[in-house]
């Protein structure tokens, strides 16, 4: 027994750092397990965005691998992507190269494993940091409150964001660095892992060196006298780091300028729904109430580093100074969650979709940083502390009980009290034991690490029920058998034409099925996006409302499809019945058809420049745009009001000067339905115009049911042109509308469009016979045109600085068209053109990282030298002096 104790310690350090990997990632792996997901499952771990985007970029990034692709450039979604930003936020992460070893069928099956390896070395960082941070604590207690970071309730119930976590992995590291910065004066670990992080996650990177310097700041305030010869270092390290993290910051900060989002305005003090108790009740174990909107901040960081962080304050081992300056920070951050400009400020003045709060870590990382400090300082009396720290919890509980609304906290469940207080007790019991002196110290070590991660893994537990419950963790089967179907044709469709062309899915699987299948749509979903582009596809019949994170093909018009080159559609047991489309492929449950009215990707146009402006009407801006590149003045749609339809189960109650239809339910238990019935003239499309109330609640579903083929969606998820279908004959069409889930309906009175073919037909063929004909390969597109006078060149690309075009070998302007497209001004004659995507800052973000990694490199060196020359001169007289 005694040589097996002496082996453990000796290998202690060694056997902790590999529990401190495999611990984390052995609960993942049991908790996802017992929610029936594993490595092969049917259930995944894609909950929320991770089905939409996540999985997606990571396969876009696996075809950049294979040689399919551009680091710049990404063809697939939104008509084209900067896929440089969009990646440098979502795939930032040195665990991605992993996907290379999947591929489309089974990239869900990389998501899982990414998560538990990330998770897995967010335990050895924090541990390996934390020891060498707080050298004179129990290695054992050091192990625990690593533990406690790794599975803090930030990380656990934010675990459906993959990008995020290596956030964790580099944060410790950080720490750690400017420890030896402020300690050792060795300035290599916190430059290395400050600039990974900073390109691994610039969104996070940007919060932790707000963070890192406060915190700085407040050890600089604790003792200026000893710690002012840091000031340069840290001021030259941080300073060349972020100047070398430019490679990825710049690019992204010059796209997210110039196409992204515009800062939240401030129009409150408070933040909406904080409470007085909120720091009390999100300690509790399981405290998940939601990562959607009117959440509070996730900080649960384990019991026992809590209460150390408490009596951390009332330690007098520590100088009052030090005290001081550790509750002014603290006091900082918990001001910033209750004071909203503050709030804003972290997250840089642009207030979250969902998942609020996303500064809450570092409250966290706060109280573990604290937890070590009072760890260093553990004793018996201290023990005497956390007892009391306990008793103080509870009164505070009970007192909370009587002076508060306890509706504010009913997402804390009874098994969240239950194991709260069945933890509180225990760990009172250990500590009072060791106090009163009946247990050794040995084995108070032992019973509190192992209590500890027991909390933790049930918190852990609780969080990712959490999830399940509020955002689900899909079953793949459909995802299998979808990519299995939808595969075959996409390589089809990629080989089949040399150049250009645009395919959409009419019953996707995902909101950016082109980066899934690697086929060029209009559809995307992404936090980095060009909003001019969406903004005009909006006005064109696409929609992307608001922020434009959605950008949605589905119910648009025929003449929409062909500007923008859709060429094919994909659809699932449904025919597809519109003028000029035909049946193409066919695989599994899927048909592809083409349209042999698409335009190329680039036009050629005479028309005047300065009637490049859309219209706030989208039938209106279709017009605009065909005109304009056809240099035609055609009319293309004839609206009109439908007649009254035949109610189902509703009444037509209010009809507000003819402009606005108010529609009630009549019996609880059956939808709201309208039955239409309309004669499509020979040789039209027809499309039923449905317009809801901006004011209604357009999260509601609609079904639409036309020739016994029924389409079920949010309405605010598609655009409004339900295709009634072409017919060559005058046809009797009867189609219905129901609204399963609301009470209530405000809509605008429903309108028919009908586009006339004649005039559609002669505009296309002039487009066509426009059109140059590119090739795209990476991040370029080429070829050649011939033009009988000087013309402009219209793309259906979105505008980006990063474009830049040369006909013949000599630079061209690009310029911005339409509100948010690419066009180039080009010479009379037959020329070749080449198009180029670099984002704009690449390059000079190249030479920062290069030089200010040179300069660092080297003012290490010299510094180092310098060291080295000083020492032999000491010792050289100490030799001196000692001769006889």
């Amino acid at each position: 027994m005694h040589e097996i104790t002496k082996h453990l310690n000796k290998y202690k350090i060694i056997y902790l750092t590999i529990l401190s990997f495999l611990i984390p990632l052995g609960a993942l792996f049991v908790i996802y397990l017992c929610n029936g997901i594993y490595f092969g499952s049917s259930r995944t771990v894609l909950a929320g965005d991770g089905y939409h985007q996540y999985v997606v970029f990571h396969n876009a990034f696996k075809n950049i691998l294979d040689g399919n692709g551009s680091l710049f450039y990404n063809w697939n979604i939104g008509l084209g992507v900067n896929f440089y930003a969009l990646s440098a936020y979502y795939l930032g992460s040195f665990f991605t190269p992993l996907v290379y070893f999947f591929d489309v069928h089974s990239m869900p099956n990389a998501i899982y494993l990414l998560t538990l390896l990330k998770f897995g070395t967010i335990g050895v960082s924090a541990f390996t940091s934390f020891r060498h941070i707080f050298k004179k604590a129990a290695v054992e207690l050091i192990f625990a409150i690593s533990i406690c970071f790794t599975l803090m309730s930030f990380t656990t119930s934010m675990s459906e964001i993959i990008m995020w976590l290596d956030v964790f992995i580099y944060l410790p590291l950080v720490l750690w660095g400017l420890d030896r910065l402020m300690h050792q004066k060795k300035n290599g670990l916190f430059f290395t892992s400050l600039l990974l992080l900073l390109m691994s996650n610039y969104y996070f990177g940007f919060m932790i060196c707000i963070f890192i310097g406060l915190y700085y700041l407040s050890l600089l305030g604790s003792d200026f006298k000893h710690y002012r010869s840091t000031i340069f270092a840290f001021l030259k390290t941080s300073l060349l780091a972020g100047i070398a993290s430019l490679i990825v910051l710049l690019p992204v900060f010059i796209d997210l300028r110039t196409v992204g989002e515009s800062m939240t305005a401030i129009n409150q003090f408070k933040t909406d729904d904080t409470g007085i108790f909120d720091l009390l009740y999100k300690n509790f174990i399981g405290a998940y109430d939601t990562t959607q909107y009117d959440a509070l901040p996730m900080i649960y960081v384990g019991l026992i580093p809590f209460f150390l962080a408490i009596i951390y304050f009332f330690n007098q081992r520590f100088s009052l100074k030090q005290r001081l300056t550790s509750a002014l920070l603290i006091a900082f951050i918990i001001a910033s969650f209750y004071i909203q400009p503050l709030n804003l400020a972290w997250q840089g003045m642009h207030s979250p979709n969902m998942f609020l709060f996303r500064f809450s870590f570092l409250f966290s990382t706060l109280i573990v940083l604290l937890a070590g400090r009072s760890a260093e300082a553990l004793n018996r009396k201290t023990t005497q502390q956390v007892c009391i720290g306990i008793i103080g919890f509870i009164v505070v509980f009970l007192i909370s009980q009587v002076v508060q609304n306890n509706s504010q906290y009913e997402f804390l469940t009874s098994t969240s009290y239950y194991l709260t207080f069945s933890f509180l007790i225990a760990y009172f019991i250990i500590n009072f034991g060791y106090l009163r002196k009946l247990i050794t110290k040995t084995f108070y070590y032992s019973i509190l690490v192992c209590l500890i991660i027991f909390e933790m893994i049930a918190n852990t537990a609780l969080m990712i029920s959490g999830i399940s419950d509020e955002w689900v963790y899909p079953d793949q089967t459909n995802y299998q058998q979808t990519t299995k179907d939808i595969l075959p044709l996409a390589q089809q469709i990629n080989s089949y034409n040399s150049s250009f062309v645009r395919t959409e899915n009419l019953n996707p699987i995902v909101a950016n099925d082109g980066m899934l299948f690697n086929l060029n749509t209009i559809s995307q979903f992404s936090s980095v996006r060009n909003t001019d582009s969406s903004g005009a596809l909006n006005q064109l019949g696409y929609l992307s409302e608001g922020t434009n994170l959605n950008l949605r093909y589905q119910n648009n018009t025929l003449l929409a499809d062909s500007l923008f080159g859709i060429k094919y559609l994909l659809s699932k047991d449904t025919i597809v019945n519109r003028f000029g489309y035909s049946e193409f492929l066919n695989s599994g449950a899927y048909t592809a058809y083409e349209n042999s009215f698409a335009a190329p990707l680039a036009v050629m146009t005479n028309s005047d420049n300065k009637q490049n402006k859309l219209s706030t009407s989208q039938l209106e801006s279709q017009k605009i745009l065909a005109n304009y590149l056809a240099d035609t003045n055609l009319n293309y749609f004839q609206v009109n009001y439908l007649s009254k339809p035949e109610f189902i189960n509703s009444a037509l109650e209010t009809k507000i000067d003819s402009t606005k239809w108010t529609i009630n339910r009549q019996k609880i238990n059956q939808p709201i339905t309208m039955k239409f019935t309309v004669k499509v003239p020979a040789n039209q499309q027809a499309y039923y115009m449905l317009e809801a109330d901006e004011n209604d609640d357009t999260d509601n579903n609609v079904t639409v049911t036309i020739n016994n083929q029924s389409v079920t969606k949010k309405y605010s998820e598609i655009g409004k042109y339900y295709d009634l279908g072409y017919y060559s004959a005058e046809t009797e069409v009867t189609f219905t509308v129901t609204f399963p889930s609301q009470s209530t309906v405000s809509m605008y009175p429903p309108k028919i469009a009908l586009l006339n073919l004649t005039n559609y037909q002669e505009a296309m063929q002039k487009i066509q016979d426009n059109g140059v004909d590119l090739k795209v390969s990476g991040n370029q597109a080429t070829g050649t045109y011939e033009a009988s006078s000087n013309q402009t060149l219209f793309l259906s690309i979105p505008y980006n600085q990063g474009w830049t075009a040369k006909v013949d070998g000599k630079a061209v302007t690009t310029k911005r068209i339409f509100k948010g497209f690419l066009a180039i001004e080009i010479p009379k004659g037959k020329h070749k053109i080449e198009l180029t995507f670099i984002p704009v800052g690449f390059k000079i973000g190249v030479i920062c990282f290069i030089g200010a990694s040179l300069i660092f490199i080297l003012s290490e060196w010299l510094a180092y030298k310098l060291r080295r020359r000083s020492k032999p001169k000491h010792r050289h007289a100490m030799w001196k002096h000692s001769r006889p």
